[in-house]
């Protein structure tokens, strides 16, 4: 995927006053620029804990990676409890509407 054509302005005028339409195009574009985004933190974030478990940390994946919620932990379940040391997330929000989308608080009137 890509951002394309499928984005144009005219794309999104030609939908006109469908709010269910025009909020299931942005959500595909919303997905897109987050893929996107993804690609670049994903390993920026993966180069920052390599060289901070070589100054001594133990950074781990901590759960399921998800696009926009990268977390890694330094962790350990030991007999006297949990214990950790560090932890590191980044959590990305791509906020993106077209005019008839939003409403004048905001906020989303569709839901996809």
């Amino acid at each position: 995927m890509a951002i394309d054509e499928r984005f144009e302005l005219k794309k999104f005028e030609a939908i006109g006053d469908d709010g269910i339409a025009l909020q299931a195009l942005s959500t595909a574009l919303r997905e897109e620029v987050e893929q996107r985004l993804d690609k670049v933190l994903s390993p920026a974030v993966e180069e920052i804990v390599a060289q901070l478990n070589k100054l001594g940390h133990d950074l781990r994946l901590y759960g399921k990676p998800v696009i926009g919620d990268i977390a890694y932990r330094d962790d350990l379940l030991e007999e006297g409890g949990y214990s950790c040391k560090l932890r590191l997330g980044v959590d990305v929000v791509v906020s993106l509407g077209f005019s008839d989308t939003i409403d004048e608080e905001g906020c989303s009137e569709y839901r996809a």
